[in-house]
């Protein structure tokens, strides 16, 4: 019979209830598939900012600018966290050059 701490079971049932009464893989080769991607930007919010209408009309704004736009849509985020946003989803900003 193995001998556990009384902590050790304590934190174990509350991980328990805390994750809906179901066992929940933690192991180092699951850690993904245990919890959710932690993403601010999701929904409806997302399809707005990859929209092809929306990136138009904000090709030439800064991400400054373009987190001053989301907050009139009280979407409260940060210019570093829009652009990750952007390179998951492989948004880039191309110049157009002619060349002859």
């Amino acid at each position: 019979m193995a001998k556990l701490p009384p902590s050790t079971c304590y934190y174990a049932l509350q991980r328990y209830t805390r994750d809906g009464l179901k066992f929940v893989d933690r192991r180092r080769n699951n850690f993904f598939k245990a919890w959710g991607p932690r993403t601010k930007l999701k929904g409806p919010v997302s399809e707005y900012l990859l929209n092809h209408k929306v990136l138009t009309a904000w090709a030439g704004f800064s991400l400054v600018k373009r987190v001053h736009e989301l907050a009139k849509l009280d979407v409260d985020i940060r210019p570093d966290t829009l652009a990750q946003f952007y390179k998951r989803n492989k948004v880039r900003y191309v110049v157009c050059k002619y060349q002859y």
